[in-house]
């Protein structure tokens, strides 16, 4: 385990927070029971996070993969969520390309909108300054 291990006990509770509970029927989470769940979620990422990173260390690489943390799965015995876990990793990728693909899409529309108000824009500039002369040299006569 690692050293400072232990020192999670001692961390705030804002470190690790539960969004949602499944609550049954007449039942409530009181306050130290969510505390429970707090530092027990805390405590298996950070086991989960040592396990993982000793696989990272046996391919002799610095940074812990979706692989190594599905192989720390596999050694802890959750291979039931190995699946699960893998699918929603994928749903998770596409969307993220999806999203890039839009943000692409949007950066070309208005990169295309910005030239078209620059050349404009010179155009109206080169028009006021060609009829400002045109107008200067009638006055002129």
């Amino acid at each position: 385990m690692p050293n400072n291990f232990a020192l999670f006990f001692f961390y705030p509770e804002k470190n690790c927070n539960l969004q949602r509970l499944p609550k049954g029927d007449n039942v409530s989470v009181g306050r130290d029971a969510k505390l429970a769940f707090q530092k027990a979620a805390g405590i298996f990422i950070m086991y989960l996070t040592y396990c993982a990173t000793d696989f990272c260390k046996q391919h002799h690489r610095s940074t812990i993969s979706a692989t190594d943390v599905f192989d720390a799965l596999n050694e802890l015995e959750f291979d039931e969520y190995i699946e699960p876990l893998k699918e929603c990793l994928q749903h998770f990728r596409k969307n993220g390309q999806a999203k890039k693909e839009e943000k692409k899409k949007r950066d070309a529309v208005r990169e295309e909108e910005r030239k078209k108000v620059e050349g404009g824009g010179s155009n109206v500039a080169e028009q006021s300054a060609s009829s400002s002369s045109s107008s200067s040299a009638s006055s002129g006569q």
